[in-house]
Parts: C-alpha cells; sequence; structure tokens
C-alpha cells in the first residue's frame, strides 16, 4: 500500500510540474502583466478609500481610474475580467502573481520612505 501511495505522490508531482501545465492559455493575460494592472488597481482603489467622495462619486471615479488603467495596458476589462476569472480557478497562479505584487509594493513603500 506504502509503495503505491508513493507512487502516486510522485505521480501528482510530477504532473504538477509539467511546464504545460503551468503555463497560461493565450487569450489570458500573463502573469507579469495581471501584477502590472493589479498593482495600478490597488493603488487606485487606497486612493479612493483614503480620499472618499460624497455619494456615488467614487463609484464614478473608481470607474474612470480603472478604463485608464485598462487603456494604460493596452487590454480591455472584459480581457482583463477573462483572465481574473482564469486567475481565481487557478489559486497557485494567483498566489504567484499576489506574491510578486506584495514585493512590488514593498518596495515601492520603502523607496517611499527613503
Amino acid at each position: 500500500m506504502q509503495k503505491y501511495s508513493l507512487l502516486f505522490i510522485i505521480f501528482i508531482w510530477v504532473s504538477c510540474s509539467l511546464p504545460e501545465y503551468n503555463q497560461v492559455p493565450a487569450d489570458v493575460l500573463s502573469e507579469n502583466k495581471m501584477q502590472d494592472i493589479l498593482k495600478d488597481i490597488h493603488l487606485a482603489e487606497g486612493y479612493l478609500s483614503i480620499n472618499p467622495s460624497p455619494g456615488d462619486s467614487n463609484l464614478r471615479k473608481a470607474k474612470g481610474f480603472y478604463e485608464l488603467i485598462y487603456k494604460k495596458h493596452g487590454v480591455t476589462e472584459t480581457d482583463f475580467q477573462k483572465s481574473m476569472d482564469y486567475y481565481c480557478e487557478h489559486p497557485v497562479l494567483l498566489d504567484s502573481v499576489y506574491s510578486k505584487l506584495i514585493i512590488n509594493l514593498s518596495e515601492m513603500e520603502t523607496n517611499l520612505r527613503k
């Protein structure tokens, strides 16, 4: 029984290590592109949270920020949402995106504090 368990574990480990398994489909934004877009989105949302506007003005501002962010990165809202859905279905990849994003934001904070 232990022999089969070990073989099963090795099979799973090798399967998950294959490059094809970890590659993002061509119609999904790359991890680096997602990280860049998410960084801008989180910075915009942070700005809005510390500079609130009355009524639904924040929603309009947020929509404007999102449109500018998508334009800056050359994607549409549909492209971004499709990619975000993909990454949410693949939490290991999403974790990788956010791990790099956290490092990037921490470096930005360190530079701003200098």
